[in-house]
Parts: C-alpha cells; sequence; structure tokens
C-alpha cells in the first residue's frame, strides 16, 4: 500500500526500488523550540532522475525532567 500513501502526501509516487533520501535541516530556534523542515526526495536508480517528494514541518520543544518546556541548550550554530 506504499503507493496509495505516497499518492495522497506526495507529489510523485515512490516507487519499489527507488532510492529514497531524506533530508533535515533546523529551520528556526526559540527559546524552548525548533522547528526542523524535512524534505523527502525518490531517485530513480536507472534514470538518476531524481523529485522532491514531500516536505515535512515539525516543532521540537525541549522538555525537562519535570515535563515541562526548559531553554533549549546553547548549540554551537549559535
Amino acid at each position: 500500500y506504499w503507493r496509495d500513501w505516497s499518492s495522497d502526501v506526495c507529489s510523485s509516487d515512490l516507487h519499489v526500488g527507488d532510492f529514497v533520501e531524506m533530508v533535515a535541516r533546523v529551520d528556526s530556534e526559540g527559546r524552548t523550540s525548533m522547528r526542523v523542515v524535512v524534505e523527502v526526495y525518490r531517485e530513480d536508480p536507472d534514470t538518476a532522475e531524481r523529485e522532491l517528494c514531500t516536505t515535512g514541518h515539525f516543532v521540537m520543544v525541549a522538555v525537562g525532567d519535570d515535563g515541562a518546556p526548559r531553554e533549549l541548550p546553547d548549540s554551537p550554530a549559535k
């Protein structure tokens, strides 16, 4: 049912035998959270044709031992 899933969500179908690459990057950082963008690409191994299938946006929240949001640790990128 992979094809059924991809045809509903992806701009192009994923086929058995395709290479799939997921590229993630931090889009922005707040005090307690960060927004991560993930792009999913497919590549036909026979033709080397590569295309973007879908993009996901995720918000990750830092949580302390008590379950409450906490400040993000300093990152080397800052």
